[in-house]
């Protein structure tokens, strides 16, 4: 507080100080003179009054004690009072041996001296003592004669002293002050950059000292100015050389993604042919290194990004127990393989729908999970996920990941977060890892408004957690949906998964339908008989494929036979999807099948597509609808689905032509290829295409500029174009919409993202195969 006090107070000028000074050292000094003054005089006066009364005892002294050996008491009478007419005796006694002879005078207040002198009679050689006498002087006198000088003397000093602090000042003033004055109103002036001024020589003399000062100044100055010049300079330079980068980092997340693309691409479509089991298990190292490698490369790319300041998130719906199943599923198998307990959980009462970056918030679980499996040998990992605080219109929510693994020393755990850290060297060694994935996990945190953090102890283990906020997202839309279809809907929902089952009767309540999950598949029948004949029967039964001792195609024979044209509609959810499921879903009348992970939208879609059939029998639904589809893996060439159309590549590199016109033509399209984008739009203008896939980097026309030119000039005004990027961020993504593209895939590419977009932008296709099936 007190140091609060001192900052308030205004700070006074140096010339009001330096009159304070001045009077106060002469207001000293006049005091010091006016009181060792005072004090000779009062010396000499008290010294006065000694003398006096030493001359009575020399002079009257004898008289009173030869009148007392008398015994003439009358003459000591008058001894006493010729004593007292002396100015300074104030007060005189005289006494014999045992009585008072003679008094004059009253005895005076304080301050006063007092004097004793006995009475002694030499006679014969011998000395007899007679008796004494006491004098008392008055200082009063004294003191007013001292009273009068001190006033005397403050007048006279004081007249002294202001007349002599005012000429100080003056001197001192026009010396130091008004020069100091002088100086400290330039440099207070700065020109248009902020930088200070020099300080001109001035007019009036100064003294050496104040000369100095102003002269480094100056030299100050032009030194700072020079600094800022070449930092402004090398601002200039850093500047255009984070755009070189930035352009750097861009043409080298293409040149990069390019080859890849090549690698990752041959390598699926080497899976799909016939292999031995030997060059299939070589194809999988392939492919899984090349991802790996890709993995590597997107760290790398995602940092640079945001040290340059071009990182950004991407707010869509989230659902974190999607999340927490993806994250389940891909860490399951790896940490049964290092038989590790293996826990993912996620808290019942949060929202299903939320508003976020799903995938970078992915990324981040994923690294931190992926290094707790590094890291740990023995014991369990623990992924949490719960709700801490719900208001309103949003909800803070913990993410943390612990381990029993190595732990991290604590004089490491403060650099865990920054770049290619480690705890220490040989964990690269041992473990892998270029130590950026902490450091990015951490920034994508910081960017989400949340912040990493650790608890670790070594040989112990670690926990990561951070905590963010969240918007509710309001009802995702799909396709439109009357708002009574799901109200009231009865579901039933038969899955042994407690995790999946949450997650999809969350999703389900979502909609407003009316869900009961049975978790024990042999009990489905009856609880289905149980409503059949109620007001409410069950509308549609959701499925697991595979549960324990049977599986989901069991159960929906089992259905079929008992309840006949009175069973609910059927549908199939499974993690584990194969092409000859659409045999058996058309042989047992299942209208309705997704793989998981699906999104929000399209378990919305088939359901709202079964129940507006109004029929308890449909045959197997086609997921045709917009952006609904039925995902089924593709093994072989003869087991791809078959699709008519002609289909545009525009592409400059040849292994990544003949990665997409090989993929294309699995699918059953005519394939026709372009090296850049003036050649495509050269063929635009003759031919017609129903779609045409566009690489944006290209040598002569890229793919930004050949969308705008075919746009423009009409040549294919209908026509949907999908960007093939490397450079997969929300910019670029605006930057091939405003080009006038449709749609983007980020390399590499696979063949289910070609199948998708030929589904979504080539209708006529899906109309042929709906009819062939």
């Amino acid at each position: 507080m007190l140091n609060q006090k001192e900052n308030l107070r205004q700070p006074s000028s140096m010339a009001a100080r330096l009159v304070g000074r001045i009077l106060f050292v002469c207001s000293l000094l006049a005091f010091l003179v006016a009181a060792f003054a005072l004090y000779l005089d009062y010396q000499a006066r008290t010294e006065l009054l000694r003398e006096n009364t030493l001359l009575i005892q020399e002079t009257d002294l004898p008289s009173i004690t030869n009148s007392l050996w008398q015994e003439d008491v009358d003459q000591v009478g008058v001894i006493t009072k010729g004593i007292y007419q002396h100015p300074a005796v104030s007060y005189i006694r005289v006494f014999d041996a045992s009585r008072l002879v003679a008094e004059e005078g009253k005895s005076p207040p304080e301050p006063k001296i007092s004097y004793q002198w006995p009475l002694i009679q030499n006679q014969f050689g011998k000395e007899y003592e007679l008796g004494f006498v006491q004098i008392e002087v008055s200082l009063q006198d004294v003191y007013n004669a001292l009273t009068e000088r001190f006033v005397m003397l403050l007048l006279f000093l004081g007249g002294a002293t202001l007349i002599l602090g005012g000429l100080v000042f003056f001197i001192v003033y026009m010396d130091v002050v008004r020069p100091l004055i002088w100086i400290s109103q330039r440099v207070t002036k700065f020109d248009v950059d902020n930088l200070p001024l020099t300080i001109d020589p001035p007019k009036s003399k100064m003294g050496e000292e104040l000369v100095t000062l102003y002269t480094q100044y100056n030299t100050t100055v032009e030194k700072m100015r020079e600094y800022s010049a070449d930092l402004h300079e090398a601002k200039a330079h850093a500047e255009g050389a984070n755009l070189k980068k930035s352009e750097f980092l861009a043409n080298m997340s293409h040149e990069i993604r390019t080859p890849m693309n090549g690698i990752i691409g041959m390598a699926s479509l080497l899976k799909g042919t016939k292999l031995d089991d030997e060059q299939q298990e070589f194809i999988d190292m392939l492919e899984t290194s090349s991802l790996s490698l890709l993995d590597i490369i997107n760290d790398i790319l995602d940092f640079s990004k945001i040290e340059a300041g071009k990182f950004e998130l991407e707010v869509l719906e989230l659902n974190l127990f999607e999340l927490n199943r993806d994250i389940e599923h891909l860490f399951r198998l790896r940490t049964k393989e290092k038989d590790l307990e293996f826990k993912c959980e996620v808290e019942d009462s949060l929202a299903p729908i939320l508003m976020g970056d799903a995938a970078r918030l992915r990324q981040v679980m994923i690294n931190l999970v992926g290094n707790a499996v590094k890291f740990t040998q023995h014991g369990s990992i623990h992924v949490g996920i719960r709700q801490l605080e719900d208001v309103g219109e949003q909800c803070t929510v913990l993410f943390e990941v612990r381990d029993t693994g190595i732990g991290i020393p604590a004089d490491k755990q403060d650099t865990i977060f920054e770049k290619f850290e480690q705890a220490d060297g040989s964990m690269s060694r041992n473990f892998g890892g270029t130590g950026l994935g902490l450091a990015i996990s951490s920034q994508i945190v910081d960017l989400m408004g949340g912040r990493l953090l650790l608890e670790s102890t070594e040989g112990e283990g670690s926990r990561f957690y951070f905590v963010l906020t969240f918007d509710r997202a309001s009802i995702p839309e799909g396709i439109p949906v009357d708002s009574q279809l799901f109200a009231d809907a009865a579901m039933l929902l038969v899955d042994d998964s407690r995790l999946n089952m949450r997650i999809t009767s969350a999703q389900l309540g979502n909609m407003g339908a009316q869900i009961s999950c049975c978790v024990h598949p042999e009990d489905a029948e009856d609880m289905i008989a149980e409503r059949i004949d109620t007001a409410r029967p069950y509308k549609i039964v959701i499925l697991d494929k595979l549960m324990p001792n049977t599986d989901g195609f069991s159960i929906a024979s089992k259905l079929r036979n008992r309840f006949g044209k009175r069973c609910p509609s059927l549908m199939m959810i499974t993690a584990a999807p194969e092409m000859h499921d659409s045999v058996k879903l058309e042989s047992f009348h299942i209208e309705g099948y997704l793989s998981r992970p699906y999104k929000f939208n399209d378990l919305r879609n088939i359901l709202a597509k079964i129940l507006r059939s109004h029929q308890a029998q449909l045959g197997v639904i086609s997921m045709t609808g917009e952006k609904t589809e039925k995902t089924l893996p593709a093994r072989h060439a003869e087991e791809s689905d078959s699709y008519e159309g002609r289909v545009l590549v525009v592409e400059d590199t040849l292994v990544n032509q003949r990665v997409v016109q090989a993929m294309l033509a699995r699918l059953g399209v005519e394939v026709v290829v372009a090296e850049n984008g003036k050649i495509a739009l050269d063929m635009c203008e003759d031919e017609c295409f129903d779609l045409i896939f566009m690489d944006c980097q290209m040598p002569i026309m890229d793919g930004y500029q050949a969308s705008r030119l075919l746009r423009e000039h009409g040549y294919a005004q209908h026509t949907p174009i999908v960007a093939l990027t490397a450079n997969a961020t929300a910019q670029d993504r605006d930057d091939c919409l405003k080009a006038g593209m449709d749609d983007y895939i980020a390399k590499p590419v696979r063949k289910d993202d070609l199948e998708r977009m030929i589904k979504m932008y080539m209708p006529g296709s899906v109309q042929e195969k709906a009819k062939t099936s």
